[in-house]
């Protein structure tokens, strides 16, 4: 009499079988890895990039260098921004040297009110220089007005708001207080006076 074989259960062979969300786990590990691994180059990478570019910008709106994709950039820069066109670079060196520093030592806080006041700051900037130049619509599109498209645009507002002298004054006095909060000029005067206080009284006492 023949003797059977044992059959496998259905069950065993399903245990065999891998496991769909264990897979997809081991998969997310590995990529979690990776990313881990190029992210501890990745912001040194970003911050050489941004470097570069601010170099070839800066050659290009010097006339030094040109290329296609230089010359239109520089002659965007120049159309819109004016003479800000150098700040676009300044800040890109900025950027580039805060993303360098990012993975060796992390900030506890981003100021991005700061932030933004040295954005408004720079954008009233322009406004100034326009009006400072008396520049027109036509020197603007032509990349001669030395606040360019945004800074004309930002001055002609003002202007038609509450007319050329009020809204210089405006925009000087909004560029002054911005300019102050941002670099927080104030707290610093203050420790000066308070430090000349306390010589003074030191000096009295002795």
């Amino acid at each position: 009499m023949a003797r059977r074989t044992p059959q496998k259960s259905s069950k065993s062979k399903a245990d065999q079988q891998p496991n769909l969300f264990d897979d997809l786990g081991n998969r997310a590990d590995r990529f979690a890895q990776k990313l881990k691994g190029f992210m501890r180059y990745g912001w040194d990478l970003l911050g050489v990039f941004l470097l570069a570019g601010a170099g070839i910008i800066l050659l290009g709106l010097l006339g030094i260098t040109t290329g296609a994709l230089v010359t239109p950039l520089t002659a965007f820069l120049t159309r819109w921004f004016g003479l800000g066109r150098y700040l676009v670079v300044i800040v890109m060196v900025i950027i580039a040297m805060n993303v360098i520093r990012w993975r060796k030592q992390q900030p506890d806080r981003i100021r991005l009110g700061r932030i933004l006041g040295i954005e408004f700051a720079a954008f009233l900037l322009l406004a100034i220089l326009t009006i400072v130049n008396g520049g027109s619509v036509a020197e603007a599109e032509q990349g001669l007005d030395p606040g360019g498209i945004i800074g004309w645009g930002i001055a002609e507002m003002f202007r038609a708001a509450v007319g050329p002298t009020v809204g210089f004054v405006m925009i000087a006095i909004l560029f002054a207080v911005a300019l102050i909060a941002s670099l927080r000029i104030l707290p610093a005067l203050e420790r000066l006076v308070e430090k000349h206080l306390s010589n003074q009284a030191q000096l009295q006492r002795a």
